[in-house]
């Protein structure tokens, strides 16, 4: 799933997201646009967060 998607869906911006998880900004920012892979523990408090699976996340949409 694109994160992008996910954050816009509940209306938060990348800043509370980020601060939510624990991450600046720019890392969220870096993470939608695919400049940057989440760690493994960011992918966790990603997919906690969004309340959706880490593969959710990580799969390449069709």
């Amino acid at each position: 799933m694109n994160l992008r998607m996910l954050r816009v869906k509940k209306r938060l911006t990348q800043q509370e997201v980020a601060k939510s998880i624990g991450v600046s900004q720019d890392t969220i920012s870096n993470y939608e646009r695919n400049s940057r892979v989440p760690k493994k523990r960011n992918l966790v408090k990603l997919a906690e967060f969004y309340g959706v699976t880490e593969e959710e996340i990580t799969e390449e949409s069709s």
